[in-house]
């Protein structure tokens, strides 16, 4: 059913899906009863009200992988791969948050031809104080100057593919420079997660597949599915299901070079072969850019004609989850943003507003815990807000708007209600005088949206768009605004206080499962 509903590519299927959320049957009309059961339950459940419906109970428990992240080695972490961490991550979230076992995988690029020719460019180039104390800058430099040289000598190429043979052979002084690359990035990337908040279950990587794709090959051959042309060896996947839609060019991949050095697409399928053995997950599902939809078809098409019925596309095991690209991202001509000076703009920028900010309630230090999360809602609400599919120009005023459609707007709400409740006067409890609360049309379109969702998070892991879920977070904090002019707590009697406060306190209960589902802790003071 799940992956079913995953086959969503475009708004129309999207849009349609936002408004059976927006549907659900009024509860108001229900009567009273029904309006203090909704507001008890989620004031009883608190972080775990969303999903604990029979939809869910119901659901049979699967062990999932999702692979993303996924940057390579010995490169500066750009955008295009934060942006397949932040959705890989907030997946991950969904699924777990709806009972399944989820392994959260980071499948490194860490083998292939382009480390030879960064091999070479070090040779001549390479600095190693500068590799010390900045090595992925470093490195990034290098793989530019060489790529460009490469472009105009076809010596290097051809030099390049020498010394990755050498690689493959075992040849433990091609491997030197290969392994400090390795050891340097993983470092550098686990700094980096940790600092958006980003765990892994596991970390994997191209280069243990080596041996196991050669195992690949021999399988292929034994089941005569492989053929020579041009001096590569290709293997014929027409009539696969999974390529039903593709153009031809996809149909005959290449799986091997002619001097027999592995590709990344017969590691990839030793890779999920081995994850099937070691996992034997229910589901396995890839998020990266959605260019990459053809190379994970092919994956699944080799499989499947390897004969693995877990491969067959009927069984809905293996997926691919595609988003759009963070356009004029390239890394072979070097003008790419990288994440690294990203979150230090972003952090700047956060911590100037916050300095300049009348309503700011704690002190600041420039890379206090506080502008670190003000900033990140800001990049991931940027990031999340429109469907996967489509791809955007990255504007950091955008991102780390105070007003409108913004992950600021979110915690700024979510701090406005911890305020609200600190200072009310009055304790929150679950049983109010419902009739208090009916006689506010602002809290009735409030209780309406928040009786919505349970309907929402349904509908969000049914589709694992967290467009989904950001659309119903920016109205429940433009609802709870509108509320709070009307309805103020502080100072009213003290039955209009409670029934008030309570409102308000389911709405800062789901705004906080919300901000936990995108990736960040909801935040009590800004």
């Amino acid at each position: 059913m799940l992956s079913n509903l995953l086959r969503r590519t475009f708004s129309h299927e999207i849009l349609p899906a936002i408004r059976h959320y927006s549907s659900t049957a009024p509860i108001v009309t229900s009567g009273s009863e029904q309006v203090l059961e909704l507001l008890s339950e989620i004031y009883t459940r608190g972080k775990d009200y969303g999903f604990h419906t029979d939809y869910f109970k119901n659901l049979q428990q699967e062990n999932i992988i999702v692979e993303y992240s996924s940057p390579n080695i010995a490169k500066m972490f750009h955008v295009g791969h934060y942006r397949s961490t932040v959705v890989g991550n907030v997946i991950s979230g969904i699924l777990s948050a709806a009972g399944h076992n989820v392994c959260k995988m980071n499948y490194l690029g860490d083998w292939g031809v382009q480390f030879a020719l960064l091999a070479l460019s070090y040779k001549k180039y390479g600095n190693p104080t500068a590799l010390k104390e900045q090595p992925l800058f470093h490195l990034y430099e290098l793989y530019v100057k060489i790529s460009k040289e490469a472009e105009e000598n076809l010596q290097i190429k051809e030099e390049a593919q020498e010394v990755f043979l050498d690689m493959e052979n075992g040849n433990a002084d091609a491997l030197q420079f290969w392994k400090c690359c390795r050891e340097l990035s993983i470092s550098e990337y686990k700094k980096l997660y940790h600092s958006i908040g980003v765990e892994f279950d596991v970390f994997s990587g191209e280069s243990m597949y080596l041996d196991k794709s050669r195992e690949v090959l021999e399988i292929l051959k034994e089941k005569d599915l492989l053929y020579w042309d041009n001096g590569a060896l290709k293997m014929n996947l027409a009539g696969s299901k999974w390529l039903s839609k593709s153009p031809q060019i996809y149909q005959h991949p290449v799986l091997a070079r002619k001097n027999g050095t592995s590709l990344y697409l017969t590691r990839d399928v030793a890779a999920a072969i081995d994850r099937f053995n070691d996992y034997k997950f229910d589901r396995m599902i890839y998020v990266t850019d959605i260019s990459q939809a053809e190379h994970f078809n092919q994956i699944f098409a080799i499989l499947e004609k390897m004969g693995f019925p877990w491969a067959d596309k009927n069984t809905e095991m293996l997926m691919h989850v595609g988003f759009g690209r963070i356009h004029k991202m390239q890394t072979r001509k070097g003008n790419m943003t990288f994440l690294h000076d990203l979150l230090e703009d972003a952090y700047q920028k956060a911590h100037e507003d916050r300095l300049y900010c009348k309503t700011r309630k704690m002190p600041l230090t420039p890379k206090d815990d506080v502008t670190k999360i003000v900033a990140l809602s800001g990049l991931i609400y940027h990031d999340l807000k429109a469907r996967l599919s489509k791809g955007y120009n990255f504007n950091l005023e955008a991102a780390l708007a105070s007003k409108g459609s913004s992950g600021l707007f979110l915690q700024a709400t979510h701090c406005r209600l911890c305020s609200l409740e600190a200072n009310a006067g009055v304790h929150c409890i679950p049983q109010v005088d419902v009739d208090r609360i009916l006689s506010e049309p602002s809290l009735v379109e409030l209780i309406e949206h928040l009786n919505k969702y349970t309907t929402m998070t349904k509908t969000l892991y049914e589709t694992l768009e967290p467009c989904i879920l950001l659309r119903y977070l920016f109205d429940l904090c433009h609802l709870t605004a509108k509320a709070l002019i009307p309805c103020t707590v502080k100072g009213a009697d003290i039955a209009d206080a409670q029934a008030r406060l309570l409102c308000f306190f389911c709405a800062k209960t789901i705004l906080g499962n919300g901000l936990r589902l995108m990736g960040v802790p909801p935040l009590v003071k800004m």
